[in-house]
């Protein structure tokens, strides 16, 4: 009978079980693996690590410097200028008699290579960060719902937090919580905002 389990926990049995006396051909059976199996797992507290394969040399690798050069040498160009997969396929078929390539390598090769070149170059795309900052009484949100809130204390129930928003916005300075608050708050920002454009 074999037993599925991962490696890490065959080989956990396997070691428990052959520290309890449980002869080799024994968990062979149970286990359904080998003797070096068995071995292995009985000698080392840890499965050894997996070996790395050597990447498989495809047809495409004599081509792939001049795949690689066409989008780079694109940087500059205006997007309508710019090589599709098609014409670099076209280009390498043609112009480099690479007869055993076929579109779908050329396609993966430039899917990959074009993102990898723009970052090379530092066009990749940004990473933006937009403060927000909201003034008290100018933006309310407020969600129905079963809130709990743990910060110095433990605030738990069906109650209504109209002002959760405006309490972690402004560092916990509320005086009080509930619908009315927001709705007063908005009415003296918009009474403020008046008097100051006048």
């Amino acid at each position: 009978m074999r037993i599925s389990a991962t490696k890490i926990e065959l080989d956990a049995a396997t070691r428990r079980y052959h520290r309890a006396g449980l002869a080799g051909r024994a968990l062979e059976r149970k286990y359904g693996v080998t003797w070096q199996t068995v071995r292995r797992a009985a000698d080392s507290n840890w499965p050894e690590p997996r070996t790395k394969q050597a990447p498989r040399p495809i047809r495409l690798d004599p081509y792939k410097p001049v795949v690689d050069g066409m989008p780079a040498a694109d940087l500059d160009a205006p997007p309508q200028q710019r090589r599709t997969v098609k014409r670099i396929f076209d280009r390498v078929v043609d112009g480099y008699e690479a007869d055993g390539i076929s579109y779908q390598m050329v396609r993966g090769q430039v899917r990959v290579r074009r993102k990898e070149i723009r970052w090379g170059a530092g066009r990749g795309a940004e990473e933006v960060f937009v403060p927000q900052s909201h003034a008290p009484g100018d933006e309310a949100r407020v969600d129905f719902g079963g809130v709990r809130i743990v910060l110095a204390k433990t605030f738990t129930g069906p109650r209504l937090c109209a002002a959760i928003v405006g309490w972690l916005t402004f560092g916990g300075n509320m005086a009080e919580t509930g619908t009315e608050s927001y709705r007063l708050a908005r009415i003296e920002a918009g009474a403020e905002r008046a008097t100051s454009q006048r």
